[in-house]
């Protein structure tokens, strides 16, 4: 997506943004609906949450790119761009 806006390609690549938040959010229903390890409904919820952060932060960039006002910003080294997201268990914990 970044590269068809780098292209000028921004209609394109809001169209291939759109369909990926959709695919994102029904996995995430399907999710969800299929509670079946111990933690799970916690990540599921923090990734919800950390998932509403992320498209703020993809409005705000296309706003800023559109108004010509965009500078590359680097997420926090200590916690990275979901910090929240450190403590999910890896799918081997999930498999035990």
């Amino acid at each position: 997506m970044a590269l068809l806006v780098l292209l000028g390609e921004e209609e394109a690549a809001s169209g291939q943004f759109h369909n990926a938040e959709v695919e994102f959010l029904q996995w995430l229903g399907r999710a969800k609906d299929n509670i079946t390890v111990e933690g799970e409904t916690e990540t599921l919820s923090t990734l919800d949450e950390e998932y509403a952060v992320f498209l703020r932060a993809a409005a705000d960039l296309r706003s800023a790119m559109i108004s010509g006002d965009a500078t590359p910003q680097t997420p926090s080294t200590s916690s990275g761009c979901c910090p929240a997201m450190n403590n999910a268990p890896t799918p081997s914990a999930c498999a035990s």
